[in-house]
């Protein structure tokens, strides 16, 4: 059993909101783990934070058959995998494909941010996207610069599944009228129903470990799996941001920073434009 739909990415882009508010909607199933990331088999697992699903039954086993539901998976490292689009059209070539893209200088910095706080990084980020520009291997923590360059990657899915059955979301979009944006995701998959209560919520906020140990923690695999079992979802996100991770204001990132990346996005951003047909929100790109 194969699902009806992927969220495939951009890391950092609100994939986990978009998430959180189509398995709280009715007719929709997503299962709890929310990146598998079973068809990213161009990145070595030793990579991930947390070990993927490589086995078909233990994958297929996290959908349960309900004829009555539309299924579907989060795993943001779709995107950027470019064996990943024909991995999943073998496997479900009807499937529908959600692509989720923010500015790429605000995703990157977002993305440096994540890796810093989890004790990833040391240099500066004008430091780090000049060294993650020379990475031929796929690391998901160091891919700053590649995870945000979404031509390629957008491209790649509709050649492989048809423009029709990719529903690619701006992220300052969904931002600016979530309900919106979360009721075309409904319409797109096929699912008469209204967006969730929790459309309101915001997930993922910027946060920083509060010790090494919280980081520790945060990290393990072993204390990830215990809580699963032990705690529902929604008690596990609270607890982790009551006690794991302090509300932290976000660093600003700098001028140069922007121009530089400004210049470096600039044709992949018209190309993207172009593949879209449409103009986009993101202010350093327009003109």
């Amino acid at each position: 059993m194969w699902p009806d739909f992927f969220i495939v990415g951009a890391p950092k882009a609100g994939t986990t909101s978009l998430y959180e508010y189509l398995r709280n909607s009715e007719k929709v199933f997503m299962p709890e783990i929310k990146e598998p990331n079973f068809f990213c088999q161009s990145i070595d697992p030793k990579h991930f934070i947390f070990k993927p699903i490589r086995n078909e039954k233990k994958y297929c086993s996290l959908f349960k058959k309900n004829d009555n539901v539309k299924f579907g998976e989060s795993s943001v490292w779709y995107l950027i995998d470019p064996k990943t689009p024909k991995l999943i059209h073998e496997k479900a070539p009807n499937a529908k494909i959600i692509i989720m893209l923010r500015n790429p200088i605000e995703r990157s910095f977002s993305h440096y941010l994540m890796a810093y706080s989890r004790g990833k990084y040391s240099k500066s980020f004008l430091d780090i996207i000049k060294d993650d520009r020379k990475n031929e291997e796929i690391v998901p923590y160091k891919e700053v610069i590649r995870a945000s360059l979404y031509y390629d990657s957008v491209r790649r899915f509709i050649e492989m599944f048809g423009k029709e059955n990719v529903k690619v979301i701006i992220f300052e979009e969904l931002i600016q009228d979530t309900k919106k944006i979360v009721q075309e995701v409904l319409d797109f998959l096929g699912i008469d129903t209204k967006p969730p209560e929790n459309i309101k919520k915001t997930f993922n906020p910027y946060g920083v470990p509060r010790n090494k140990i919280s980081l520790n923690i945060l990290t393990s695999e072993k204390a990830k799996k215990i809580s699963e079992i032990l705690l529902p979802k929604n008690l596990r996100h609270d607890l982790k941001f009551k006690f794991l991770i302090k509300k932290s204001k976000k660093p600003n990132i700098t001028e140069k920073e922007i121009k530089y990346l400004s210049n470096f996005f600039k044709n992949d951003v018209k190309n993207l434009e172009k593949l879209l047909g449409k103009s986009l929100l993101w202010d350093e790109f327009k003109n």
